[in-house]
């Protein structure tokens, strides 16, 4: 049922793009507004397909409690990439970085290695009717990013983007038009925000839906960053409206109310109070509900 309700502002969950070449700082910035959001390293996670380079930066802690790391190695498949998401949120994490997402693109299993293998099953080498084997794992890993219940921050490789074009005098020159990030077109569309690293370490905002992060302008990450990042994403309501009812969502269960927004988001593809969830084939929340039948894990 479609309702129209009055616009408001719900507290949210960052969903943070940091790309830029080897050697800018992402994992470092990353890691830096991770614990700005939290102030508890062990609080934060790191999905790493870097060969361990997050491990790198322990020293940060200063002693405290260190973050969390785990290894990500080929097949760089989505399937190794949503396990990881669903293992950290079963763990407590507040912060997940996913350090990098390029890996599910470019690499050994990545989604264009799909493709490439979907292209050889065909009896066409129409190479576009491929992309019917790889836009639905696309799309079940970028919905698990955004559905997830954790702060992510993804960081992605980008490559330097060339173009020929005429000079004055009609010749042909090469350009150098800017950075061209390393998945998938379309990625900035569904971030929070996106900062794009150089080689000075500065952060130029590309993308942004907060007003105290304009776009253009240029930022040192911090600690400071995430301290800034996490006072905007917890203003506004405490509780979400269902998609179908128009009333606030409650907690359920052991999860608060944006959790429970989340989550049907991931089942349903929209937010759901507990009610209309059970009229939408009753969602399990690992808890005894009133109902016998479990729905299959998004995940799974």
């Amino acid at each position: 049922m479609f309702n129209l309700s009055e616009a408001k502002k719900s507290k949210a969950k960052l969903r943070l793009a940091i790309d830029g070449p080897s050697g800018s700082g992402k994992t470092y910035s990353a890691l830096l507004i991770a614990y700005g959001i939290t102030d508890d390293w062990s609080k934060i996670a790191v999905i790493d397909t870097e060969r361990e380079s997050a491990n790198l930066y322990a020293d940060l802690c200063n002693g405290d409690k260190k973050y969390l790391t785990g290894q990500i190695n080929a097949p760089f498949t989505p399937k190794k990439y949503l396990d990881a998401i669903k293992v950290c949120e079963e763990s407590g994490i507040e912060v997940i970085i996913i350090d990098s997402l390029t890996h599910a693109w470019t690499a050994e299993g990545g989604l264009l290695d799909i493709h490439d293998e979907a292209v050889k099953r065909q009896k066409t080498a129409n190479t576009y009717t491929a992309w019917a084997d790889v836009t639905p794992l696309h799309r079940k890993l970028v919905d698990a990013i955004l559905t997830s219940p954790c702060h992510i921050i993804c960081t992605v490789r980008s490559e330097t983007e060339y173009a020929q074009e005429k000079d004055a005098n009609g010749k042909t020159k090469v350009v150098k038009v800017g950075m061209k990030p390393q998945f998938r077109k379309g990625l900035d569309y569904e971030m929070t925000v996106v900062f794009s690293m150089g080689q000075d370490h500065l952060a130029t905002i590309n993308k942004s839906r907060i007003n105290t992060f304009l776009v253009n302008d240029v930022i040192q990450p911090s600690k400071e960053t995430g301290k800034k990042l996490l006072e905007w994403l917890n203003s506004g309501d405490d509780l979400p409206t269902c998609s179908d009812c128009g009333k606030p969502i409650q907690p359920f269960g052991d999860m608060n109310s944006i959790g429970v927004s989340l989550y049907t988001q991931r089942k349903y593809g929209r937010s759901l109070c507990s009610e209309c969830a059970k009229k939408a084939k009753e969602l399990d929340y690992k808890e005894i509900t009133n109902t016998t039948e479990e729905i299959e894990d998004v995940l799974d």
